[in-house]
């Protein structure tokens, strides 16, 4: 979409990845808006466009496989359906409805899950201790590699203007 070095544009894009994830929901995509103002010949009504329709793609992608693997679930038989509705309370099926990961300006989205996670374990009679771990030590990894992403990321980028100063002064 846009005519951009190959490592210049997964820098902006992983960048864009740790603000979504650990600052707040979309404030990457305004990184991403700013970044591509001054890296690109292109005006903002046209990058606000792309940006848009990145954003769709992505949102149709995910969900197009989230809904193919359930689906591929329930007609293997590994899940049955019977058995899960029927331990369901209404909040469950109105925070599944909600795509809690696409809600915009939403920080911490990690404690979201983990809730939705120990309380969908307690009616399926699992370890609420199990999955209260697993889900705590998957976003604690999470957090932890996109803090290095984002330090190797601004390290590299500052690298090159270090170098030159040091041959001009």
């Amino acid at each position: 979409m846009w005519d951009v070095k190959k490592w210049d544009s997964f820098k902006a894009f992983l960048t864009k990845r740790v603000f979504n994830e650990e600052v707040m929901g979309y404030s990457g995509e305004f990184y991403l808006f700013v970044w591509a103002k001054k890296s690109l010949n292109k005006g903002k009504k046209e990058i606000l466009k792309n940006i848009r329709d990145n954003n769709i793609l992505s949102s149709a992608t995910s969900n197009l496989v989230a809904f193919s693997l359930v689906g591929i679930l329930i007609f293997a038989g590994i899940i049955d359906l019977e058995e899960f509705i029927g331990n369901i309370d209404i909040i469950y099926i109105i925070a599944v409805l909600a795509i809690v990961n696409r809600i915009p300006f939403l920080p911490s989205r990690d404690l979201i899950f983990m809730w939705a996670g120990i309380e969908l374990s307690r009616s399926l009679n699992m370890a609420t201790a199990s999955v209260a771990g697993m889900l705590l030590v998957s976003s604690a990894l999470k957090k932890c590699t996109n803090l290095v992403l984002y330090l190797l990321i601004s390290w590299y980028s500052k690298e090159p203007k270090i170098k030159n100063d040091r041959l001009n002064g």
